[in-house]
């Protein structure tokens, strides 16, 4: 069918569309001479099975512009091939006196659009204006869709799934929705490929980016411009995607990219690519847009609550709950003070106290309640919910050439990974970087509540973190924060710093509340390698410092150059019943090696600076440092 009119409206609802076939022209099933203002396909409705054998659009065709597509209520767009062109099932040539964009690509309900097929660009879906939005959400399935461009790869037609030849605003996926398995076979993108800016990319509430892969870069996602907000929360997934191009297992930003978020029991995990950013790499800088970038691994994206029923005594029963007044706080609010307050395990929005007067409150115990008092003062009521705190990772990706979960050729400000998180098991068998490749400056590393950077490697320099440039020039030098009971454990490179490497120097290194930082081992700088001065090394609180080696100069930190045009040295601090026991380096510096001098070095309140090995310097190498010790 080939329409010539102006723009229209088509809906199908319980009905079909399929197995039609065009010889020579675009559209296997319907072509558009103009512009289709939307399209709905709805209640158990289907396109399937067409096929524009010379042309685009295996089953819709649209010279002028599309307004919206939105598939529905268990329907399906599938099987349709474009074996001449662009858009497997439905391209959008954007011609036209008077051209708009295409509000939203919307898929839901349980709905699906798989298995399509392109020769060129976009194996499901691709137009050459501008895309507002694609939502998929409710169950729904946007997957096993292919882009092949032959002979040769060009990274400007791929788009497994999706191609958006201008700018694309956003891409939601939720309620357990799926963008997986889709492929790029010449091009870059394998799920989604955009030439302009996006806005945002958000994976949530269950919801899948998984196994997708692309020839040239972005094994899910590649963008030519920018790229603010890369979203993955609420028990979702981006990995197991791969590229055998140049970048990005996962993601691929040619130009800046503003923030990485992973939160709330969600992955970004076991990406690959031979060259550079296992996960995520971004080429470009966003200093001259006003940001840079920042990448966080926590657990709840504000607070999860289960609602359930909560057993309750009421007050005349000593000495089984307490209830602390809170007035008029959130529930997020709720959650943070139930997480501060010992034995507190569930809250309340509501109770009554012995006068029958409404009090919100903190349930802090619970206890078997006998059946006398059951019978007498034993109350239902319902209770908002026990606090979860659930962990995030970004673990077991791998790039051949560096960075084995992030690189930037930019800035990183922040690199966050929090609440029981983990940014472990990464690795590259390139020059530097297991985990995260920074070439210009870091501003601050923060691993806390019982987090994990930890069994990162590489061949190179920076087991964890690898950071080439200063941040200086922007007012800061980078720290390394790792507290809280967590762990930066066991990283290894066969060049300088186990954990972490800089070519400049750090502000402060602080291991503090029972963390650790310890069995990294490096050839130089078992666990930290400055090649500038660290101003402050702290170990306090119950912490660790011990049992990293290198073959070379200093066991656990190493420090080539000098604070002193800085106006400071450096202070070693250990304290709290804290450690910086057991490290080896087999030329100088046991625990610490220092080409320049230090200003004070402390050992106080049970905390020990022992068992370290070294031809000299078993301790520390150095210029005399003031020393204090007290038990």
């Amino acid at each position: 069918m080939y329409v010539e009119g102006r723009d229209g409206h088509d809906t199908t609802s319980d009905s079909h569309v399929d197995n039609n076939t065009a010889l020579l022209t675009d559209g296997g099933a319907i072509g558009f001479n103009q512009g289709l203002r939307a399209l709905t396909v709805s209640v158990n409705s289907s396109i399937s099975g067409n096929i524009a054998v010379a042309g685009s659009g295996g089953a819709l065709y649209v010279r002028g512009c599309l307004g919206s597509m939105v598939l529905i209520d268990n329907s399906s767009i599938s099987g349709n091939r474009a074996s001449g062109g662009s858009g497997g099932a439905i391209s959008i040539a954007g011609e036209g006196p008077n051209p708009y964009d295409t509000s939203i690509l919307s898929v839901t309900g349980n709905s699906r659009m798989e298995s399509n097929y392109a020769a060129y660009e976009g194996g499901a879906w691709s137009t050459k204006r501008s895309l507002i939005s694609i939502s998929v959400a409710s169950n729904s399935s946007v997957s096993y869709n292919s882009a092949q461009m032959s002979p040769q790869s060009d990274p400007f037609r791929g788009g497994g799934a999706v191609s958006v030849l201008q700018v694309l605003g956003s891409i939601s996926l939720a309620n357990g929705s799926r963008m997986s398995h889709n492929t790029a076979k010449s091009g870059g993108g394998g799920a989604v490929l955009v030439y302009g800016d996006t806005s945002s990319v958000s994976i949530s509430e269950g919801s899948q980016m998984d196994g997708n892969i692309a020839s040239t870069g972005g094994g899910a996602y590649f963008t030519f411009g920018d790229l603010d907000v890369l979203r993955v929360t609420g028990n979702s997934s981006l990995s197991n995607n791969s590229t055998i191009g140049v970048a990005g297992g996962a993601v691929y930003v040619d130009q800046a990219l503003g923030s990485i978020v992973v939160a709330s029991g969600s992955h970004m995990s076991y990406n690959s690519v031979p060259g550079y950013g296992g996960a995520v790499y971004m080429a470009g800088s966003g200093v001259a847009n006003g940001f840079n970038t920042s990448l966080s691994v926590s657990d709840v994206d504000g607070y999860t609550f289960n609602e359930y029923y909560d057993d309750w005594l009421s007050p005349l029963a000593p000495n089984v709950s307490s209830c602390i007044p809170i007035g008029a706080r959130t529930a997020n609010d709720l959650g943070r003070l139930c997480d501060d307050t010992p034995g507190c395990h569930s809250f309340n929005l509501f109770q009554q106290d012995s006068d029958n007067v409404p009090q919100t409150c903190l349930k802090i115990v619970t206890v078997t309640v006998p059946l006398v008092q059951q019978q007498a003062n034993y109350m239902r009521r319902p209770c908002m919910g026990s606090y979860v705190r659930e962990g995030s990772q970004m673990d077991g990706n791998i790039a051949s050439t560096g960075g084995g979960a992030y690189f930037t050729f930019g800035d990183l400000d922040v690199l966050r990974v929090t609440g029981n998180s983990s940014l472990s098991n990464n690795s590259t068998i390139g020059v530097a970087g297991g985990a995260v490749y920074v070439d210009q400056a870091l501003g601050s590393i923060v691993v806390a509540s019982g987090s994990h950077m930890s069994y990162n490697s590489v061949p190179g320099y920076g087991g964890a973190v690898y950071m080439a440039g200063s941040g200086v020039a922007n007012g800061f030098n980078t720290s390394l924060s790792v507290s809280g009971g967590s762990q930066m454990n066991g990283n290894y490179a066969q060049e300088h710093g186990g954990a972490l490497y800089t070519t400049w120097g750090m502000d402060v290194l602080s291991v503090a509340n029972n963390s650790s930082v310890s069995n990294n081992t490096a050839r130089s700088g078992g666990a930290v390698f400055a090649s500038q001065a660290i101003r402050h090394i702290t170990v306090a609180n119950g912490s660790s410092m011990s049992y990293n080696s290198v073959p070379g100069y200093g066991g656990a930190v190493y420090m080539a150059g000098s604070g002193v045009a800085n106006g400071f040295n450096t202070s070693l601090s250990v304290s709290g019943g804290s450690q910086m026991n057991g490290n080896y380096a087999q030329e100088h510096g046991g625990a610490l090696y220092t080409t320049w001098g230090m200003d004070v070095l402390s050992v106080a309140n049970n905390s020990s600076v022992s068992n370290n090995t070294a031809r000299s310097g078993v301790c520390i190498t150095g210029n005399s440092p003031h020393y204090s010790g007290q038990r």
